[in-house]
């Protein structure tokens, strides 16, 4: 076999090899979209394909030099195609994602109040044993998120307690958030609470959420804590979704579900 011949080959194989990991990479997504696989699993295939598919990007662009070198008839089209196609998972990961979560900390548990975090109580009830413990880990992550995430703090509203807690609770549902418990938390101090849990994009990880709600000279201080079920890590979600619930508070809300 000639070295041209043999390279036709490689370059063949690489196709088939590109196109099967990416295939696996759909199943991973519409085993969870359509076929409820659990969300850790469904990852984990997308993650090993992901980096199945890094390597057969790199094998690709060695052929590319090569061929760019040699410029036999076909090879750089067809090298092309083939990194293309082992890039598209990362690509997908990184949209998903977005660009900004890469060098995240692999914290999963994110507060506005890192010295005394909002509690979880009714969530914590739906954690399993093979779920993350639901209590804050304390200066270990509270440090990371200082530095990655400093514009996370609490909310401060001219609302009562009570005003504050009816608006949290449109805002949840708004948001699309599953509410699982309200109400008043302290009748001593006037304080408030909501728990709720909301799924995140493309592999529907749980995270929870839990506020409290606080009166002040001025009104009231409302403090977020969001928290990953699964993973070290979340890309930003958990701290994202504070972000947004604050940006949207005072928006008309609709969308949610209490959870029953």
């Amino acid at each position: 076999m000639t070295e041209a011949r043999s390279q036709r080959a490689w370059g063949r194989w690489l196709n088939y090899l590109a196109l099967l990991n990416l295939l696996i990479i759909v199943l991973a997504i519409a085993g969870r979209m359509l076929l409820d696989w659990p969300p850790m699993f469904a990852f984990r295939v997308f993650f090993y394909g992901m980096l199945i598919g890094l390597a057969l990007a790199l094998v690709a662009l060695c052929r590319l030099a090569w061929s760019y070198r040699k410029k036999p008839a076909g090879s750089i089209r067809h090298t092309l195609f083939s990194l293309i196609s082992a890039l598209l998972p990362a690509l997908i990961a990184l949209i998903v994602a977005g660009p900004g979560a890469l060098g995240l900390p692999l914290i999963h548990d994110i507060s506005t109040d890192m010295d005394n975090p909002p509690p979880f109580s009714a969530a914590a009830g739906l954690r399993t044993a093979d779920d993350n413990d639901h209590r804050y880990a304390g200066e270990a992550i509270a440090q990371q998120q200082r530095v990655a995430y400093p514009d996370i703090k609490p909310l401060l509203t001219r609302m009562p307690v009570d005003e504050a807690l009816a608006h949290s609770l449109e805002t949840a549902l708004g948001l699309g958030w599953t509410v699982i418990d309200f109400g008043q938390s302290d009748a001593e101090t006037g304080a408030a609470y909501l728990e709720a849990f909301a799924e995140t994009r493309l592999f529907g990880f749980v995270d929870d959420i839990s506020i409290r709600i606080r009166p002040t000279d001025a009104g009231s201080r409302i403090d977020i804590r969001s928290a990953s079920r699964l993973g070290l890590g979340d890309l930003g979600a958990n701290a994202a979704r504070i972000a947004e619930f604050i940006n949207r508070f005072n928006e008309p809300a609709g969308g949610g579900d209490f959870y029953e």
